[in-house]
């Protein structure tokens, strides 16, 4: 038997996988025992897993600086919405069109929400690279370095930076429920910069390294097949939102890429067909 080491978040698709409900005689896999997946992402891109969540555009920056991750077509994790830019409206009134200069606070700044953000910017006609980007933890990936316009902050969470007026406004994808604090309304984009859609929701997907399917493929195979029966447990009549497979993932993958490339994240646009393993195109979407 092969034994593999595994993080994954947990999730109605993945309960059965992570409770042992789903069984191998083909692999044990040794499920790490963590917080939330995206806790542990910088363990992924340290190679500390055989086979893991991971937040695509973190996978698309490790990729580009020689990390040996490859995708597997499942998508593992969706927000219901899209997160908000809230600004403090007893200290200013802020529009999109204001937004140049300003000072703005988020977690990590190559984060999905981040970069949907700052898609949603650059529509409105304000280049994300003028604003004074505050950042309360540092890159996941050592060998990349945020660029100049991005400021470390202090440990303190994001709402208090907003509350002791350190920044203008925070991205986040859980608004507080105080009325003053707002939404920056973003309209009909002014340019033509990569535009933020529903499927760009879709925030992590599996990823292993990349000798893992040359050296064992038959174990990928089979990790797979467990994926799918754990999914399977969860499936409503109608299906899931969830999608599994290349194609399934085509379009939101495409709009990552093009976000991270146009802000600079990564030096060109690969290919989606570059981001799997030839295992990958062979792997069944449904049971």
């Amino acid at each position: 038997m092969t034994a593999l080491e595994v993080m994954l978040g947990s999730y109605p698709h993945t309960d059965a996988l992570k409770s042992g409900q789903v069984q191998s005689d083909k692999v044990i896999l040794n499920i790490a025992d963590v917080v939330s997946a995206s806790s542990a992402f910088k363990r992924v891109v340290e190679l500390k897993y055989d086979v893991a969540e991971l937040s695509v555009p973190t996978f698309l920056i490790a990729r580009s600086k020689g990390v040996p991750l490859s995708l597997l077509p499942a998508d593992l994790f969706k927000r219901a919405k899209p997160p908000e830019l809230i600004y403090d409206a007893t200290r200013l009134a802020l529009r999109a069109a204001d937004l140049e200069g300003k000072r703005i606070g988020v977690a990590y700044y190559t984060a999905t929400t981040s970069i949907w953000v700052q898609c949603l910017i650059g529509n409105a006609g304000v280049d994300p690279a003028t604003i004074r980007w505050i950042a309360t933890d540092p890159p996941l990936l050592d060998r990349f370095q945020d660029p100049p316009h991005v400021q470390r902050a202090s440990t303190k969470p994001l709402l208090q930076l907003l509350q002791e007026g350190d920044v203008d406004a925070i991205v986040t994808a859980n608004p507080p429920a105080d009325p003053n604090y707002r939404s920056v309304a973003f309209e009909t984009p002014a340019r033509d910069f990569p535009k933020p859609f529903p499927d760009m929701q879709s925030h992590h997907m599996l990823v292993c390294r990349s000798a893992l399917t040359r050296e064992c493929p038959e174990a990928v195979r089979e990790l797979w097949r467990m994926l799918l029966e754990a999914r399977s447990f969860s499936l409503q009549p109608g299906g899931s939102d969830l999608p599994y497979g290349i194609d399934a993932n085509r379009a939101h993958l495409d709009a990552v890429i093009d976000a991270c490339f146009n802000l600079h994240l990564i030096d060109r646009r690969p290919a989606v067909e570059e981001l799997f393993d030839d295992i990958a195109a062979t792997l069944p979407v449904s049971r």
